[in-house]
């Protein structure tokens, strides 16, 4: 009995005084990557999510998980060397924070944002903007890709990057 009480009283001190940790602004872990058998069923169901989500707050919101998710991939790529396949990632990511961005701009016209959104927001142009200042300093300025039977093709890393971040780097001053 005293040692149930016990632990009882120590749980309740812990889930009462004892704060959680607080973290900033977390990146989803990678996805399916390309390549893998659910990856394709995975983009599909991304598109058909467009749909789903209803409104100009939600639809902001979706856009940003996506432009998320696709950074991650393309950092992972980029740091596997898939340098054509993380272009396409970044496209994705800039693509997706763009509407993003757009949808925000939609909110704050009808005035239904309290500022929790537009904070979220930057707080993902800045955590993006660090991935693309590690990358920078991480990879080539520019490389060829050779893909089997096809010309090279030089891919300009830097400029990719740079535009990226020039891109988030407005959604933080606004």
């Amino acid at each position: 009995m005293r040692v149930s009480r016990c632990v009882l009283l120590t749980v309740c001190y812990v889930f009462l005084f004892v704060s959680p940790a607080h973290a900033s602004y977390v990146m989803p872990y990678p996805s399916y990557m390309p390549g893998h058998v659910l990856y394709t069923p995975r983009t599909i169901v991304d598109r058909i999510g467009e749909w789903w989500n209803f409104g100009e707050i939600g639809r902001a919101k979706y856009h940003n998980r996506l432009s998320d998710r696709y950074m991650v991939e393309a950092k992972t790529l980029f740091e596997y060397g898939q340098y054509k396949l993380a272009v396409s990632a970044l496209k994705k990511s800039d693509l997706n924070f763009a509407q993003s961005l757009l949808y925000i701009r939609e909110v704050e016209q009808r005035h239904k944002d309290n500022g929790e959104l537009k904070a979220h927001v930057k707080e993902a142009s800045k955590k993006h903007n660090e991935i693309i200042i590690s990358l920078l300093s991480l990879l080539p300025k520019k490389t060829i890709w050779e893909e089997e039977h096809e010309e090279p093709e030089t891919i300009e890393i830097a400029f990719l990057l740079r535009q990226s971040q020039i891109m988030r780097s407005y959604a933080d001053t606004q």
